[in-house]
């Protein structure tokens, strides 16, 4: 706004949590961009690998010119869940001084019961990361799996429990990879009650063309959400994270952090 152009900098801080972030890789993030241009430090919650290398191949230079600190996919997760792999990484190499981190594996699981309290946002998320084929490192290359199909259980501590999770495409594995240079990386996630589980599976044979439309995907999400407040009422709104880091290379490594 011109007229207000001497009130522009009385920002310490813009945090962007205004998602969906899926697909938005030639989107203008007009956000990010006014930061940079004020010089405004900007945090946003991107959850989504393409959208956030976009952010940075555009904006990075501009930012160090500028002196403008941005931080993107923050959050819960892949927020809290980078920082849990990225401390496990360096206290199992500090631990075993003859590993690499290609010689490591990290694996994520995610959950969450109903919604975990999110709204109509959060769902179309989901709805549009069910399109994409699910990214998995092995022995360091690339290899996509079909998304929600099958599922292993896995143990989120006492106050969650066993949960089965199955393959999403989250932002961490490519991350984790591409930033620490883990060699095995894979993220799967689940959500309670079960019927939740095989909804997310039935919705992923859908074709990715009409998955990968947000308006329709938006609409989907303002339907679905009276349902899902109703199955947050029984089911609590609960959210879990575990991240495990292991290595062929030595067995006795075992590294595991827990949020729940």
């Amino acid at each position: 706004d011109n007229h207000n152009h001497n009130h522009n900098h009385n920002f310490d801080l813009v945090v962007h949590t205004a998602g969906p972030f899926q697909g938005k890789v030639n989107t203008p993030n007009g956000v990010l961009d006014a930061c940079v241009s004020k010089g405004v430090p900007y945090i946003d919650v991107c959850d989504d690998y393409c959208t956030a290398m976009a952010a940075k191949a555009k904006f990075s230079t501009k930012a160090v010119e500028s002196g403008t600190p941005c931080i993107v996919s923050t959050g819960c997760w892949p927020g809290v869940s980078s920082l849990m792999a990225k401390q496990l990484v360096a206290k199992s190499l500090e631990a075993y001084p003859s590993l690499q981190p290609e010689d490591l594996a990290v694996d994520f699981g995610f959950f969450t019961a109903g919604s975990g309290g999110a709204g109509s946002t959060l769902l179309v998320a989901t709805f549009l990361i069910l399109a994409e084929e699910a990214l998995t490192i092995v022995n360091g290359r690339r290899k996509p799996v079909d998304a929600m199909k099958e599922y292993s259980r896995i143990n989120f501590g006492q106050i969650v429990g066993n949960k089965d999770i199955a393959h999403l495409n989250l932002l961490e594995t490519a991350s984790v990879h591409d930033v620490l240079g883990v060699g095995n990386v894979k993220s799967l996630f689940g959500t309670a009650p079960g019927f939740w589980n095989t909804l997310l599976g039935l919705m992923a044979q859908l074709p990715s063309s009409l998955l990968a439309n947000e308006e329709i995907m938006s609409k989907l999400a303002i339907f679905s959400l009276p349902i899902v407040r109703v199955v947050d009422f029984f089911a609590g709104a609960t959210n879990a994270m575990r991240c495990d880091v292991y290595s062929q290379r030595e067995p006795s490594l075992q590294a595991t952090a827990l949020y729940a």
